[in-house]
């Protein structure tokens, strides 16, 4: 079941043109593939999966479950598969555009399995979640290393657009998706 603010990750990815594919029944949404990730994005040609998670004040790495991280072994790691897996994590509770430097505007991050990966094994010796900020609650090493998704994942913050829709900086890394082109000839049939 996707998380609450996956509508406007679709929506988001079909305003670039990505055909979406969900299952919106929870009887089917999984049928054979416990734990696959909330949809199937394609555009051009080319082809990932998109997780979609949420937390307010933190992610806890726990939410890509022990049978979400299997499906991602079996069904996207293995050649012929060798498909990408991104996660789309939103984080924060107040407005996307609150400028307010005590609030927590709700932002989105677009990041690959790798990154999320990368992020856990940094952080999971200390704690057993990223913090949307980092601060005096949190240990010294987390505050000195600036440990938080406001500095690690800035690299795949989207931008807030307004209307539920984000945009991807010229920078993200998800830009090679974007910037695929459909070819002439396939248009030319």
């Amino acid at each position: 079941m996707a998380d609450k603010y996956a509508r406007e990750a679709w929506r988001t990815l079909r305003n670039y043109g990505f055909a979406v594919r969900t299952d919106p029944t929870q009887k089917y949404a999984t049928a054979g593939e416990n734990g696959r990730a909330d949809a199937l994005v394609a555009r051009a040609g080319r082809a990932v999966y998109v997780e979609c998670k949420t937390g307010a004040t933190s992610f806890a790495f726990k939410n890509w479950r022990p049978n979400q991280r299997e499906w991602y072994e079996q069904f996207c790691v293995p050649y012929p598969f060798d498909m990408e897996l991104w996660f789309w994590i939103t984080m924060g509770f107040d407005r996307p555009n609150s400028i307010n430097p005590t609030h927590a505007p709700r932002r989105s991050y677009l990041l690959s399995v790798e990154v999320l990966k990368q992020t856990e094994d940094l952080i999971s010796p200390i704690q057993d979640s990223i913090p949307y900020r980092v601060g005096p609650a949190y240990s010294r090493e987390m505050q000195k290393r600036h440990l938080d998704a406001e500095n690690l994942w800035l690299p795949y913050a989207l931008v807030w657009a307004g209307d539920g829709n984000w945009t991807f900086p010229l920078t993200h890394s998800f830009q090679q998706y974007l910037n695929s082109k459909v070819s002439a000839e396939r248009h030319d049939n």
